[in-house]
């Protein structure tokens, strides 16, 4: 109920000051799709969406290397191969969040190594032992599916576009408002549409 009158108040002052103002929605693609619903003056309004996918695994650890980085702390191989597989389950998430997800598994495996390092080396650990993190600075990761996993973007956006009626007779309708963003090279973004 909220919502709607948010979007009833957020859709008359976009209305009354179009010339000087701009209004920017970000969110999950779901939420966002939901936001829109509320008033039927917003989808017009915003007639631009930029579709942000997530980053590829090698990029997440690049991003988890500058982090390990900027706190002075490093990343040994063991930890790279096992973050490298935790953000592939990760991904799997609906609620996975590309460079936060990455930034909160750091931040824990920080504290993890603290703890373990104290446990093994008391006050004297070597400056080596004390700024890497090793594999066993990682959480175990065992999530529990309940059907809002993203098993494969490509066939979900497929599948759902087939259903909502986008793709017909092998031709693409995809809307116009719709733009792809290219955040570097996507393994999916590179696959070849059955209806192109």
């Amino acid at each position: 109920r909220s919502g709607e009158k948010v979007s009833a108040v957020m859709v008359a002052e976009m209305e009354n000051r179009r010339d000087s103002v701009c209004v920017i929605g970000a969110g999950y693609p779901n939420e966002m799709e939901e936001f829109i619903q509320y008033n039927t003056g917003l989808a017009s309004r915003f007639a631009t969406v930029v579709h942000f996918p997530n980053y590829s695994i090698s990029q997440l650890l690049k991003i988890a290397r500058t982090m390990c980085v900027e706190r002075d702390y490093r990343m040994s191989e063991g930890f790279v191969k096992v973050l490298g597989e935790r953000l592939e389950k990760e991904r799997l998430l609906y609620t996975f969040g590309n460079a936060r997800t990455v930034r909160n598994i750091i931040e824990e495996s920080i504290r993890k190594h603290a703890k373990r390092v104290y446990e093994k080396h008391g006050a004297s650990p070597s400056r080596e032992i004390l700024i890497t993190l090793e594999k066993e600075d990682l959480e175990e990761f065992n999530p529990v599916f309940k059907g809002e996993e993203i098993k494969d973007s490509y066939k979900e956006l497929y599948a759902e576009a087939l259903m909502s009626g986008l793709i017909s007779g092998g031709k693409a309708k995809l809307p116009k408002r719709v733009v792809q963003s290219n955040r570097g090279n996507h393994e999916w973004l590179n696959k070849k549409l059955p209806f192109e």
